[in-house]
């Protein structure tokens, strides 16, 4: 649970797309390429381009659409989505606006990358415009389309989970170097599952094994099946129990638990971006007094349940790994270690019992 301002994760595959454009009454003949860099809509509003081909239509505030032989182009959102949301200091204001367009018009991110098709109608129009006022007022990009992208997976995303974040990757990517090659059928918790992204990739990676997502939010576990059910995995199972207590009788046992608790500290809540803080549930948010209530009740009551030679691993906040690397070792952990995320923050917590 990273509690950073909401952006559009950077590494986000953006497809490099070619259209050739042919209109020759106007004597245009250009090479589309990557149609969400700001360089290239402006390139074809210089005033060698041309004026816009017959058959092109206009719609959000100025958005253009050329309709050519390879699909209907959408060259400029000048006034419209792309420049509402740069003039509104959001940082991937392209991208952006490219998803909540294909939303609002009903086509998936690779329809509307694939077709590069965009039909024009008034109630798109005040749709873009409905999402473009939510997103410019603060409300999460992930919210509004209902879906994120994580580890490779869409993952389904309701204001009942939170977003997920790439740094929790680091901790899949831990709890795959431990099992690929070793113990590729492990039993796995994924403890406070929220969203069920990590337990969703990992059984991606891991057909052989058998994941168990527990949290205590019906909500999120509604969330959680529907995003097992999208992702194909039948091998998972979702449990209700409350992390800060005993596991349930009958749990079993396990190879290895991974865990994204709630982890901010009570008073912290308050000085979040506003983008986490007044949308994303504040009960995935709150870690108690110190932000450690969730460490450890587990590292008490959770390491049980672990098979000899299993491991646990945490993801934790930002300065809170080297507590929480003591409150696993005072409970006989060995092989204790910090990873690191990709700002060098140290962001995951390993051991093994």
């Amino acid at each position: 649970m990273t509690c950073l301002p909401d952006t559009v994760r950077q590494n986000s595959k953006l497809i490099s797309i070619f259209a050739e454009l042919s209109a020759k009454k106007h004597g245009i003949m250009q090479t589309v390429e990557r149609m969400a860099e700001p360089e290239m809509r402006e390139a074809m509003q210089r005033p060698d381009a041309g004026t816009i081909p017959k058959g092109a239509s206009k719609t959000v505030k100025g958005t253009v659409i050329y309709h050519s032989p390879v699909g209907d182009i959408q060259l400029d959102w000048e006034d419209g989505a792309v420049t509402a949301l740069k003039n509104a200091g959001v940082e991937a204001y392209a991208l952006e606006a490219r998803l909540l367009v294909a939303y609002a018009v009903g086509k998936t991110k690779e329809e509307f990358v694939r077709d590069l098709r965009l039909y024009t109608s008034d109630e798109n129009e005040q749709k873009i415009e409905a999402l473009l006022q939510r997103r410019i007022a603060g409300e999460p990009l992930a919210y509004l389309i209902g879906e994120w992208e994580f580890h490779g997976l869409p993952i389904v995303v309701t204001p009942d989970v939170l977003i997920p974040r790439m740094d929790t990757e680091v901790l899949v990517d831990a709890a795959l170097r431990v099992l690929v090659g070793r113990k590729m059928n492990a039993r796995i918790l994924d403890l406070c599952s929220g969203s069920g992204c990590i337990g969703c990739a990992l059984a991606h990676e891991l057909p052989a094994a058998r994941v168990v997502m527990v949290d205590i939010s019906d909500e999120a576990l509604t969330v959680s099946k529907e995003n097992l059910r999208r992702n194909h995995q039948n091998r998972t199972i979702c449990l209700k129990a409350d992390a800060l207590e005993k596991p349930p009788m009958g749990i079993g046992t396990f190879d290895l638990i991974v865990s994204n608790p709630p982890y901010v500290a009570s008073m912290d809540i308050l000085t979040l971006d506003s983008s986490v803080r007044d949308y994303e549930p504040l009960g995935a948010l709150d870690g108690g007094e110190d932000g450690l209530m969730f460490y450890r009740a587990i590292v008490r009551h959770w390491t049980q349940i672990l098979r000899p030679g299993g491991w646990l691993m945490f993801e934790v906040g930002e300065d809170q790994a080297d507590t929480v690397m003591a409150l696993m070792t005072e409970e006989k952990y060995t092989d204790v270690t910090a990873l690191e995320d990709t700002a060098g923050i140290r962001r995951v917590v390993v051991g093994r019992i």
